[in-house]
């Protein structure tokens, strides 16, 4: 029986540093029906050039896309689920690098799984920006669980995100029936993974299949930037979910004292789901200081 095709799906963006380990760890993978497909956001870097050079030396199936504006990690997403014609895709940024046996084995779990699961995922080795093996596991830096979650995890994933997107294979069919990435996010990973995981299962695999840079202008080292975004995202579930406001709360707390116009701006509409967010709101909009605003917020909620 032919194995069934899977797409991967490269997301570049001023790699030049890292692109060509991301392509060689593809080009490793033990499993041999794979179709390549890479984006470039338009970058100012000479990562271009570098994968046009690897890809002559490429002998199986590729796309190369270069976007002529950068747009964003979740167009970029959206560009290589669209030109993606697997049964099964995996997206990864070309900075971080699969182990050789990920697809493999992945492809073995969910050619056995059942219809309402969408995908699997596993933990990652975390390394430094020399590519040198840092201290922990993924799950461990961002989920610190015991055993990882595995089957339904939607409300466990409300509460954080404890999964790395790039080491996950979903199947097509899943991504079609929920929708393209929301290009008005600035990350793309947790909403989707939200979205995915309110409809499916997705099974945890103990084969640690990918190798995660930790860089210190990453997403991740400045969660500030993250807030108006992970607000968007919660306030998809405010009418469902008691951990989606409580998160919402979290944050309005945190733009409220830091002043973060458009996060606060974002809070208007869900406001009425809680008084907390509803007094912040309020208290932004008459200019109380943030202090005043905690303490006033003490007294009124108790």
């Amino acid at each position: 029986m032919q194995e069934p095709l899977v797409s991967i799906g490269a997301i570049n963006y001023n790699n030049s540093k890292y692109v060509i380990d991301t392509l060689n760890s593809i080009k490793a993978q033990s499993y041999s029906n794979i179709e390549l497909v890479v984006i470039d956001d338009c970058s100012t870097d000479n990562s271009p050039a570098l994968i046009e050079q690897w890809l002559k030396n490429y002998n199986a199936p590729f796309r190369f896309i270069k976007h002529e504006k950068n747009r964003g990690v979740c167009v970029a997403c959206n560009s290589a689920l669209n030109n993606a014609s697997g049964k099964y895709v995996s997206i990864i940024a070309t900075d971080d690098m699969m182990m050789p046996d990920k697809i493999k084995r992945q492809v073995e779990i969910l050619e056995s799984s059942a219809d309402d699961v969408c995908g699997v995922y596993s933990d990652s080795y975390l390394i430094k920006e020399d590519s040198s093996h840092r201290f922990g596991m993924f799950i461990q830096r961002f989920g610190d669980y015991e055993d990882a979650p595995s089957g339904w995890i939607f409300e466990e994933l409300l509460k954080r995100n404890f999964i790395g997107d790039f080491t996950m294979l979903v199947k097509h069919k899943c991504y079609k029936e929920i929708g393209n990435y929301d290009e008005a996010l600035k990350f793309e990973d947790y909403d989707m993974l939200l979205r995915l995981s309110q409809k499916y299962k997705i099974i945890f695999s103990d084969y640690v299949s990918t190798k995660y840079r930790v860089r210190a202008n990453s997403l991740t080292s400045t969660r500030q930037l993250w807030n108006p975004s992970r607000i968007r995202i919660y306030s998809k579930y405010v009418k469902d979910s008691a951990i989606a406001i409580k998160q919402i709360e979290n944050i309005a707390m945190h733009a409220y004292s830091d002043n973060e116009k458009e996060s606060l701006a974002l809070l208007v509409p869900v406001k009425n789901y809680s008084k907390r967010i509803s007094y912040i709101v309020i208290f932004w909009r008459l200019k109380l200081p943030a202090l005043l605003g905690r303490v006033l917020l003490k007294i009124l909620l108790g």
